[in-house]
Order: C-alpha cells, then structure tokens, then sequence
C-alpha cells in the first residue's frame, strides 16, 4: 500500500481496537469458544474410556467431530451474534461523524478506501480466532489427532460465512441512518436464517424445505461435515460480494438519488445470482474428511462415476422415519455426487403404497431404476443397496480395499485449562485495548 493508504489502514485498525463492540467480540470468543472447547473435551474423554476398553468402539472416537467442529461451533455464534457489531461500527460511526465525507474526497479510490474497511473488519474477525487456535494447541499438546484437511476446511466453512455476515452488514449499515437500526437489521437477518434452518429440519417434508436455500445457516453444515461442496462456497461468495458490492455503490454514491442508486444495485445483484446459478450447474466437492465419512470407497466411486444412464431412485419413507434419515446420510447423499446422473424422489404419503394400491406392505419398500429394469429393496444400508444398482447396470461389485478407520481415543483434563479462556485472554484483551487508548497516534487521535 502507498503511504496514503497506509494512513487510512492504520486509522481504520485504530478506530476498530478502540470500539467497544470489537473488545466484546474478543472477549466474549476467549469465553465461548473456552467454553464450548471444555466441554467436548470432557465428552470425547468420557466416551474414550470406554473405546480403550472395548477396541471395537475406538473407530468412533473422530476429533473431528468430538473436538472441532464443537469447539468452532461456538465462532459461529460469535460471528451471528457480536461479529455485525464490528462491521457496522466501520460504516455507521463515519456516517454519524462526517468522517466519510472527508474520506471521498481524499486522492485515493473510494473502493480501495471501502477495501481497506473489508479487510480491517475481517482482520478483526481473525483475531476472534485466537482462542480457537489456543484450543487447538492444547489439543495437540496432549496428544491429540487434528486432520489438517480437516480443520482447513472447517475454517474455510466459518471464513465464507463471515465474509457473508460482513457483506450483510455493510449494507444495512449503508442504507440505515443510525448503528442501532443496522443492528436490528443485521439481527433480523442472521436470525431469520437461523430460525429458517431449524423449520427446514424440523418439517423436512413440508413447503418450508422450498425456503432452505435462503438458510446461511444450511451452508455451513458440509463444512462441518468434511466436506467442501460448491454450491455451499459459491452461496456464500455470491451473498457476500451482492451486499458487499451494493453497500459500495450505496456510499459511493451519496448525492445520487435512491431510484439510481437502487438500479445501480439490482444490476450488480443480478450479474452475481447468474454467475451463482450458472456455476450451480457444474457442482463440484471435495471430500477432506480423514474417514471419508461422505464418500463410498474409492474402488465404488470409480464404477459409479462409470453408470452413464439415469439411475432413478423412488423412495417410499416419510422424511420424519429414522430409515429415511439414514438412507439419505449413507446412500443417497453419496450417490448424487457419485453417479453423473441420478434422480431421487421421495413418497410422503405415510404408509401407503407409492404404486397407489394403499397396502401398508409398500411402505419402506425403495424402488431403484436403471435402462427400464426396476429392483425393490427394505434396506438403508450401502452394503445391501450398491449391489442393487451393480445388478441393474450390469456391472461386478468392486473388491474394496480400503481399511477401517481406527479412531483416536484419548484422555484429557480441559478443566484446569479454563483459566487461559477465562481469564488470561480476556485480561490480555482488555490490556491491549487499554494500552491502544494510550496511543492516540496510532488512530488519529480518536481515543473514543
């Protein structure tokens, strides 16, 4: 950056270390994510006793699950709840004092200036890391297993989704008047989408599952999972960089009128959702999970990918019967990114027959379809269903010859721990923000 930039990066780091929302952002982080780290270690050891007793039970002690993906699932609090904060402060304290009048007219581009802000607000939304980084340490310190594919793509899951909550932010905070109707907004939003996702679970079958796509939420379960989807990722890029974008043409603009301004916006929203949609059409993942929970193994993926006609799948579950939920976890799911071209349709009627005939018989009875040959099976399980589709494709089951996942069952104590995240990060929090308001060079004077 050139010096003048330099000028309005410092100013802006400056101006965020000494809000008050950043400072509760970092501390409240050291307290759930410490929180929340402690209490998966205390379950994940609890569960190991008895995996060291009983080897056959080691293959389900995953740190992935047992240790990450709970100990950042309290950073997706942060960053629905506190994280809006950060970002509106950026926007609407300028607005509030004029600032942003004097930053337009200074010899550098106002979408560098708006870049700048970006990147100052995602810095501090790294730093809310911190404490998840601590945990992780101390994870592997006592000789814990963290996959490094794992744990990449679990913060790849959590960065999309603040890059998202950022671009939401900046342009509510562009459009509103005051940082409390921004904040009420944003709340709005990132709820809604929480609430949204949680009606989809709970009335899978039902007209609100048409809405899932709206979720944010929904997004970052694969990442959760292991697993890089790009609908997910391209979802999250597309929501972030529409209101990113549309908050910059909204400031970048102040003495436009709304009616131009908002064409301005909806043109660049709507190049962005047809690149989104256009992209959905090549969908591509990636499996990172260590025990390739999300995959067959590797000697059926490659037969499967080989099926060129359409495999037609029907059905005959409620979404609400355990089966069903299991079907799709370890079969369906799996199918839709083996096989190039594969249709799944799924019976609601209860137990009822799906042929129409209304015996109760046909209830759980699945249908499989291949060149106009048709099988039927009770099973959910891929090692009764995958024969199924080789028979119908004329194909020889494949010798697989993949091991077993061992799992990595340990024993630790996170309890005496507790005061890293819930005193000695915080304390050092509050002296760096202390110590911050003793420089007022270093932000421009502005010691607020």
């Amino acid at each position: 950056m050139r010096s003048p930039e330099k000028a309005i990066f410092r100013k802006e780091l400056g101006d965020l270390f000494s809000a008050r929302s950043t400072l509760s952002l970092f501390v409240l982080s050291s307290f759930l994510i410490g929180y929340g780290f402690i209490q998966a270690v205390d379950l994940f050891t609890e569960a190991s006793r008895a995996a060291i007793d009983h080897k056959e039970l080691a293959s389900g002690m995953n740190p992935f699950e047992g240790i990450l993906v709970p100990t950042l699932g309290s950073l997706y609090l942060i960053t629905t709840l506190l994280f809006p904060f950060v970002a509106i402060h950026s926007i609407s304290n300028e607005r509030q004092t004029s600032t942003l009048k004097i930053l337009l007219q200074l010899p550098v581009p106002f979408s560098r200036i708006l870049l700048i802000k970006w990147v100052g607000v995602f810095f501090c939304w790294f730093l809310s890391t911190v404490p998840a980084l601590l945990a992780i340490g101390l994870w592997l310190a006592w000789g814990g297993h963290v996959n490094v594919g794992e744990y990449f793509t679990l913060m790849l899951g959590h960065a999309l989704y603040a890059f998202a909550i950022l671009g939401i932010s900046f342009l509510i905070a562009a459009i509103t008047q005051s940082s409390a109707s921004a904040a009420l907004l944003v709340l709005a939003v990132t709820l809604g989408s929480w609430v949204l996702d949680f009606s989809v679970s709970s009335h899978s079958g039902s007209w609100v599952k048409s809405l899932s796509f709206l979720s944010l939420t929904a997004s970052i379960r694969p990442f959760e999972r292991g697993l890089v989807l790009s609908e997910s990722v391209i979802r999250l890029l597309v929501v972030g960089l529409v209101t990113g974008l549309s908050g910059f043409l909204w400031l970048s603009q102040p003495g436009a009128s709304a009616k131009s301004r908002l064409r301005k916006v909806a043109a660049v929203a709507m190049t962005c959702l047809f690149i989104g949609i256009a992209s959905s059409f090549v969908p591509l993942h990636a499996d990172l999970s260590e025990d390739r929970r999300n995959s067959f193994a590797a000697e059926h993926e490659t037969l499967l990918r080989n099926i060129q006609g359409k495999l037609k799948i029907r059905i005959a579950l409620s979404p609400d019967d355990p089966r069903f939920k299991d079907i799709q976890r370890n079969v369906l799911s799996k199918l839709e990114r083996a096989v190039p071209d594969v249709s799944v349709s799924v019976v609601t009627t209860g137990k009822s027959s799906m042929f129409g005939v209304g015996a109760d018989d046909a209830y759980g009875l699945n249908e499989f379809e291949y060149q106009g040959k048709i099988e039927t099976s009770r099973s959910t399980s891929p090692k009764e269903l995958l024969p199924v589709i080789y028979r119908l494709a004329g194909m020889n089951a494949p010798e697989v010859s993949s091991t077993a996942y061992s799992g990595y069952p340990l024993i630790a104590n996170a309890s005496p721990f507790g005061w890293l995240f819930y005193l000695a990060l915080p304390l050092c929090f509050l002296f760096l923000w202390w110590w911050h308001h003793r420089i007022p060079n270093f932000h421009g004077g502005n010691s607020k």
